[in-house]
């Protein structure tokens, strides 16, 4: 009975012995030694993972940069000083790279859509979008903010049924971009700043944007006649040239961007808190406007309608 008790034990230790110079012996043989380089690289950047760079994530975005398939500034997350630190470890010269910055193509708040109907699901926009008839345009944000909801940087914000983007803190990472089922984001680089936008993804005839909402594109053109070098209008709708070579300088584009009969042309920037303002102001100079050519029609009041002093 005393040689059972002290037999099994022994043969407990003597397996786990077995095991443990079983893996000693596979974690030696199959151990991958990291890159110091690649560890460095790795622990500079800011370990966002967002994929915006093209890589799952921050250490695959480190392997390619030490091998140089990639350059530090095509971190969307790296400010100024992260991209030259990284080009510190490197041994290269640090290079600014084009910020990239998402756009919203599409300017239609809660009031300025039309034919809209009652929609008591699931507050997302993904949901909605499976469902006909919740608004004339089928083009246009459902405003319900999946993309706000994926921003890892917090970075969108939904006002008024639609979302605004803080370019100051937006890295371009895309991940907004996936979350829109109705495809209106896009990616951009900030060529200037402030940088013109089409707020409209609708395609439909001018006739037919009227119908749906009060600031889409109606196919006009006129902003290609003042500008053809940087609007263009495709299948009735306006389309912005980003070339550099053409697109110049944002104030450049002032007049094209008044004359916009509908305001669907916006400025975006970094020290643009809303760009809706613009169609707002140029609502009320409209409104005022038109408040005075009533007032000038006005036919004058009758001698004495205003009272006589007693």
């Amino acid at each position: 009975m005393n040689a059972v008790l002290w037999t099994t034990p022994l043969m407990l230790l003597a397996i786990g012995l077995v095991f443990a110079v079983m893996l000693t012996a596979a974690y030696r043989r199959l151990r991958v030694d990291e890159d110091p380089q690649v560890v460095a690289v790795r622990d500079a950047l800011p370990g966002a993972n967002c994929g915006g760079c093209g890589y799952p994530g921050c250490p695959q975005f480190a392997e390619a940069v030490v091998a140089g398939k990639a350059r530090p500034s095509e971190c969307v997350a790296a400010n100024e000083a992260v991209v030259k630190a990284v080009a510190a470890i490197l041994g290269i010269e640090a290079t600014a790279a084009v910020p990239r910055r998402a756009v919203i193509h599409c300017a239609a708040r809660e009031g300025e859509r039309r034919r809209r109907g009652v929609y008591r699901g699931v507050s997302t926009c993904t949901e909605m979008q499976v469902v006909a008839g919740l608004q004339g345009c089928t083009y246009g944000c459902l405003g319900r903010g999946d993309c706000a909801r994926v921003c890892p940087f917090e970075a969108i914000l939904v006002r008024d049924g639609l979302p605004v983007v803080d370019l100051r803190a937006c890295t371009g990472c895309g991940q907004c971009v996936d979350a829109c089922p109705r495809g209106i984001i896009t990616i951009e680089e900030l060529i200037d700043d402030p940088l013109v936008v089409i707020a409209c993804s609708s395609p439909d005839s001018g006739k037919q944007v009227r119908e749906n909402c009060d600031v889409g594109c109606i196919g006009c053109g006129i902003c290609a006649k003042l500008d053809p070098a940087t609007f263009e209008v495709v299948g009735n709708l306006c389309k912005v040239k980003y070339a550099t070579e053409s697109y110049g300088k944002s104030q450049s584009h002032e007049a094209a961007v008044e004359k916009c009969p509908t305001s669907c042309l916006l400025w975006i920037g970094t020290r643009i808190g809303d760009p809706h303002e613009l169609i707002d102001r140029k609502r009320r100079e409209k409104e005022a406007r038109a408040a005075a050519a009533r007032a000038e029609k006005r036919p004058p009041a009758p001698a004495g309608a205003a009272g006589t002093a007693g």
